[in-house]
């Protein structure tokens, strides 16, 4: 799903991602969740700034904001991937 959206996302488009899971006790482990995040919206063309994590009386959550890194990749299967 994250090519699509990278794909329609603009150039100045924003993706704002939250989460709260309730195994989440401390801080650390809501860190290295957005760690991998990072790492995966990176790799589908998305740069994050650093990740906002709040304890909560709910317990820890986090939200990432990541932007468009570079012009958007075609789509497998779309008519300029085939033009290849």
């Amino acid at each position: 799903m994250l090519p699509l959206i990278r794909r329609l996302l603009a150039p100045e488009g924003e993706l704002w991602l939250f989460n709260q899971l309730p195994g989440w006790g401390e801080s650390a482990t809501a860190l290295g969740f957005a760690a991998e995040l990072t790492e995966v919206l990176a790799d589908h063309g998305l740069a994050t700034d650093d990740p906002v994590i709040a304890d909560l009386s709910s317990g820890t959550a986090l939200c990432i904001r990541s932007r468009p890194l570079r012009e958007p990749m075609p789509l497998a299967g779309s008519h300029a991937a085939n033009r290849r």
